[in-house]
């Protein structure tokens, strides 16, 4: 499925980062350990490659800008995450956040972002993998630019509006490919009626009445 979205009244520069939007059919997610989580890491900090530390172990190496990583499995429970600048100590970090809270069979992505201010941050979201009807898929938009609220179009329609940094909006909508298909308009002009051919009748000359009695020359034979 294929849905064009416009951010309306987002400031331009160097520094701003497009919202992160995601329109798709999401599935369930793989069998993980009982009471762990799936996490998933998205770098949203544009042009500043990091490193990422959990509870003081680095995780992920020279982490580069607009990439994903995971999902992890990690146990419910609490985790001091630490982002840097590649090769920095974790006392010099670019965004950090204690304590951080991971449920129990969630599905969640840590976002590292910009704040509409212009200031890095990361910004937990829930996954929603809820079971879709049939012929239905899940659009989900994040608003993690460094931008002001923005609206959100497909297809010419808007779709939500006011959306602010750090939220997120999402519907379940019905695939393009499961609308019920359009009446056809009729023709402008009604199609010419196919030529019929018709042939002239043969006309038979008539037969003179054929004579039996004695003398008749009709009847006689030569």
């Amino acid at each position: 499925m294929s849905i064009r979205l416009t951010l309306r009244r987002i400031a331009a520069g160097a520094g701003a980062l497009g919202a992160v939007a995601v329109a798709t059919l999401l599935v369930a997610s793989p069998a993980h350990a009982a009471g762990s989580s799936k996490v998933s890491v998205v770098h949203g900090i544009p042009g500043q490659p990091v490193d990422v530390y959990v509870n003081g172990k680095k995780t992920l190496d020279n982490f580069q800008p607009s990439k994903v990583a995971g999902p992890l499995d990690l146990p419910a429970g609490k985790y001091d995450i630490v982002i840097v600048k590649p090769g920095d100590p974790v006392t010099s970090p670019v965004v950090k956040v204690d304590q951080a809270a991971v449920p129990a069979d969630a599905n969640i992505s840590l976002v590292a972002h910009l704040t509409a201010d212009g200031k890095p941050t990361l910004t937990p979201f829930v996954n929603d993998t809820k079971t879709l009807a049939p012929g239905k898929a899940r659009l989900v938009v994040r608003h993690t630019a460094a931008a002001p609220a923005v609206d959100v179009r497909a297809g010419g329609q808007p779709v939500f509006k006011n959306l602010t940094n750090p939220n997120e909006a999402k519907a379940d909508r019905r695939r393009r490919s499961e609308r019920p298909a359009r009446r056809r308009s009729p023709p402008r002009h009604p199609p010419r009626p196919a030529a019929v051919c018709r042939s002239s009748p043969v006309r038979r000359r008539p037969r003179s009445p054929r004579c039996h009695r004695p003398g008749c020359a009709s009847g006689s034979s030569a």
